[in-house]
């Protein structure tokens, strides 16, 4: 007697993920693939890339509390265009308020312009403010950021004027 082989992906008895992984039918079973941009096994876990591949930033000289001494600014003209993760003496997380003029190791100082998103929120984009003497938002620019669920991950890029620097914070 031959059965008939059912599929498990078009009627929906699969265990893949199903916001990020896709559901390949195979003769007498099914493969889960995660999605383009994740990884992982598909049934268990697909981890967004830019949650796994990052830079660390980590100088204690990022922090919001960081004075920064005369002449002794630094600016992220030399970063690369990369997702990056706050970690140690830098803190965890970029601020969001206004971060004082000559604080985080420069003199423009970088700040997320809103909230940080939820892990439902997925990949999403954001304004980054640096500040001027007087203006908290004279040079904005555009990010991505996306909660990895126990931290962040900013997809920066290099600053075109000195000194403009990302700040960090807890």
């Amino acid at each position: 007697m031959k059965t008939e082989d059912i599929d498990e992906c078009t009627h929906g008895i699969h265990e893949c993920l199903n916001e990020s992984a896709n559901c390949l039918n195979t003769v007498g079973s099914y493969n889960c693939v995660c999605k383009d941009g994740y990884q992982g096994d598909g049934k268990t876990i697909c981890t967004p890339e830019e949650c796994i591949s990052y830079s660390l930033l980590t100088s204690g000289t990022r922090k919001t509390t960081y004075d920064t001494p005369q002449g002794r600014e630094s600016c992220d003209n030399d970063l690369s265009a990369d997702w990056f993760r706050f970690k140690g003496d830098a803190g965890t997380k970029m601020p969001t308020k206004c971060v004082p003029y000559k604080k985080c190791g420069t003199d423009s100082t970088g700040w997320l312009d809103g909230y940080h998103p939820t892990v439902a929120d997925g990949k999403v984009s954001r304004t980054v403010c640096f500040r001027g003497h007087t203006d908290c938002c004279k040079h904005p620019v555009y990010i991505k950021v996306r909660n990895c669920g126990s931290f962040y991950v900013y997809q920066l890029t290099p600053r075109t004027s000195c000194n403009q620097r990302y700040c960090g914070t807890d």
